[in-house]
């Protein structure tokens, strides 16, 4: 099932926006994600992406962001990749940008881009226009995995098209999009793994199914705690991606478990199983390896 806005305007929860909330709405919305994950991965990461540009709009100093944030839409998402080559001067983009999810179903994109300073800053891109001076066009060729297809990600490559500054990387307000984003993260980490564990013999998943609700626990108290933090500080990264690769490494686990102990049961796509599993094992590859992941989330702030 792809997102659409029938889906978001008939799941009004999804239309919190996560800065003005309070912690009941918060709880509902993360809650509400995570269920979702359980049964759609694909679903959940494109609402997640939605989400995290509804946030980013409704922080910005510019009216009509802030008016959008309230609408009903569909948006691309993306923050920088070592390998993107899409370059931002005087608000113009040329160059490629990567892995942008929802692309194929966005109305427009927000993306993390550099200037020709190196300094990273997030861009408004509005994707219907196409003539011979703006222009641009969507990849999805290099975009082939068996998991999460229905979160439409692709790559668009800009040819002088025309982009809107929204604030950049060092912005308090960054912080505050990333700490959603980071929680969004972790929810669907867990919410995917519950979703296996629904498949899985309770015997056998003792341990998992312990891990999986002790981390929710911790979920449900990080949001209570530190989701209004206006301010970034060495002690909530270290807490909040502790947090983060506990439950990407609880999910890594359980799809060793299923290779292991289960294997041909979860390899038919045309089976929910199946498609669960695969869009599993592409969302635990985030940051990475695992191996990549400890050594880096420890050591500075991660972008989500």
């Amino acid at each position: 099932m792809r997102l659409s806005l029938n889906f978001l305007k008939s799941n009004i929860v999804f239309s919190t926006k996560f800065v003005d909330s309070s912690i009941d709405d918060k709880h509902c919305f993360f809650n509400e994600l995570k269920n979702i994950a359980s049964k759609n991965l694909s679903t959940a990461h494109s609402i997640f992406k939605v989400s995290s540009c509804r946030t980013i709009l409704s922080l910005s100093e510019e009216e009509k962001f802030q008016i959008l944030s309230n609408e009903n839409f569909i948006s691309g998402f993306s923050v920088y990749k070592n390998f993107d080559t899409a370059i931002v001067k005087d608000n113009i983009i040329t160059g490629k940008k990567h892995w942008i999810t929802n692309l194929e179903q966005a109305q427009f994109v927000i993306m993390q881009l550099k200037d020709t300073q190196g300094e990273l800053k997030l861009f408004f891109v509005e994707l219907p226009l196409q003539n011979e001076t703006f222009s641009y066009n969507k990849d999805f060729t290099t975009i082939n995995t068996p998991g999460l297809k229905d979160t439409c990600t692709g790559n668009l490559n800009f040819n002088f098209h025309p982009a809107e500054f929204i604030f950049k990387k060092d912005d308090p307000k960054y912080f505050i999009s990333n700490n959603h984003n980071s929680l969004c993260f972790i929810t669907n980490y867990l919410g995917s793994s519950q979703g296996l564990l629904d498949y899985l013999d309770k015997k056998s998943t003792s341990t998992f199914r312990s891990t999986y609700k002790n981390l929710s626990n911790l979920l449900d108290r990080e949001i209570e705690k530190t989701s209004n933090i206006k301010k970034s500080s060495e002690e909530f990264w270290h807490s909040r991606n502790a947090l983060y690769l506990d439950s990407k490494h609880l999910l890594v686990e359980l799809c060793k478990h299923i290779l292991t102990d289960y294997a041909g049961q979860f390899y038919n796509l045309n089976l929910s199983q199946g498609q669960h599993f695969f869009d599993c094992l592409t969302y635990s590859g985030h940051n990475g390896p695992i191996s990549t992941s400890y050594q880096q989330l420890f050591t500075e702030p991660q972008d989500y």
